[in-house]
Formats: C-alpha cells, structure tokens, sequence
C-alpha cells in the first residue's frame, strides 16, 4: 500500500467536519482559495502555498474527493501533506518566503508613498510572520529505524 492510498484511506474513514448546510460554504471559501493559489502561481507577489493549505483545510470540511486531489498533486500535494502532518516548510521555502517579504519591505520602504507609523506595523508584522516561519521544522521527522534482524531472530 503506498503512502497516498493510506491517506486516503484512512481520510477518507471520517465523517465530514460539517452539516449539510455549511458544506456550500466550505465550497466556495475552498474553490476561492484554489482560485487564487492558481493567481498567486503566476503573479509575483499573491502566495500560493497558503490558499492551498486553506483550500485542502476547506475541502477538508465538506469533500474527501476534492481534497485528496490536492493531496495527490504531484508539485504541491507532498507540500501540503507535509505541512498537515508535521508543520513543515522546506528550507527552500523559508528562503523564498522570508527573502520575497524582506524585498516587498524594502520595496515599501523606498517608494516613500507610507507614512512611518504605517511602515512600522508592517515590519512588525512581517517580523512576526518571519519568526514563525523560521521557528517550522525544514524536514518531517525521521522515522524509528526498524529494529535490526538479528534481534529478531527466535530467542531460547
């Protein structure tokens, strides 16, 4: 059984997280985030990876179906996962999202189009958000290593 049936599976055994009366809005906030992960993968400055995590989290709630197949895309399905399972964000992430949002400060900063009090919430706050990411395992933790085979072996 590969790791993707298993998630299915096992997912897939739980009840939905929400009435029949809150699953078209689970819908629509999960196919608005969807639309715009796809803005934010050809626009610069839109995110992707979090209106992925909030429609994975959406689908969650009102469709196994639409949910396992963003847990089955091949480019950010094992992102998602990851970060479901452990909170993860690869180092390559971290680099890219820390160094996106110190260039759109030092953007803000320069075009001399904010007063100083608004510069200082936003850097703040992306001072916050940085630590946040920063403080996120890079990797999913390392499995027990299975016990070796000579321990394994019939004992008197």
């Amino acid at each position: 059984m590969t790791e993707n049936e298993s998630d299915s599976d096992s997912y897939e055994e739980r009840p939905l997280k929400s009435s029949r009366i809150m699953r078209p809005l689970w819908y629509v906030v999960g196919w608005t985030a969807l639309a715009l992960a796809a803005a934010g993968a050809i626009l610069p400055l839109l995110p992707t990876t979090p209106f992925l995590l909030v429609a994975a989290w959406a689908f969650g709630k009102c469709s196994h179906r639409w949910r396992r197949w963003i847990h089955n895309q091949p480019t950010f399905g094992p992102l998602v996962k990851a970060w479901e399972r452990h909170g993860v964000i690869p180092i390559w992430g971290k680099v890219a999202a820390l160094g996106t949002m110190a260039t759109s400060f030092v953007f803000l900063c320069l075009s001399g189009r904010l007063p100083l009090w608004a510069l200082i919430l936003i850097g703040a706050t992306l001072t916050a958000v940085a630590a946040y990411i920063v403080s996120r395992p890079g990797r999913p933790p390392e499995t027990a290593p299975a016990p070796p085979l000579h321990r394994l072996e019939h004992r008197p």
